[in-house]
């Protein structure tokens, strides 16, 4: 037990790629720069590019990010190099030979993201297309989608809700602003 135990936190830190194999899918939809719908088995399954953050589709830059990223993957067979799973999964995803995320950043329609790649290259490629004032490097100060993100949220919350129309269910998501905690009222005594 131990020694099987070992062996696989050895190949997870050693050799992390061998325990994530990568797999042929079709691209049935893409929701963003950055974020594609698969079909695996007939299973849709979301997956969010590894390392790079597009813009959202309401900042500027964002339909072109999802534009580009259509023309080179919907509908079509991809090969998806996953990286880590969690509530979706993460990976590297290629067309051919061609790495979509790299083709992003050189483009210039997607931010390095740091905080979870450390890939010198990748950074490299962004301050290529930053250098050259490709796609949203031609805006004075782009700001990126984790910054936005981190603003935006601290004053509101994102809920989900079913709402019933007419005997059909209508999906909508709302935002509703947050309450400030109530202060405790002391009693003078």
């Amino acid at each position: 037990m131990k020694r099987g135990l070992l062996l696989y936190v050895f190949l997870l830190v050693f050799f992390p790629g061998l325990l994530f194999a990568e797999w042929q899918v079709r691209v049935i939809h893409v929701f963003d720069g950055d974020t594609l719908v698969i079909s695996d088995n007939g299973r849709a399954k979301i997956i969010k590019l590894y390392g790079i953050d597009c813009p959202d589709k309401q900042q500027s830059f964002g339909l072109e990010a999802k534009g580009f990223t259509s023309a080179l993957v919907a509908g079509k067979q991809v090969t998806v190099v996953p990286v880590e799973e969690g509530r979706h999964i993460h990976g590297k995803v290629y067309v051919g030979d061609e790495c979509l995320n790299e083709q992003l950043l050189k483009a210039g329609y997607a931010w390095h993201d740091y905080r979870f790649s450390s890939d010198t290259v990748w950074a490299k490629m962004q301050q290529d297309a930053r250098s050259a004032g490709e796609g949203l490097w031609s805006q004075e100060n782009p700001s990126p989608p984790w910054k936005v993100e981190d603003s935006k949220y601290s004053k509101t919350t994102r809920r989900s809700m079913t709402i019933r129309i007419g005997g059909k269910h209508k999906t909508d998501s709302i935002q509703i602003r947050q309450r400030p905690p109530k202060k405790k009222e002391t009693s003078s005594q």
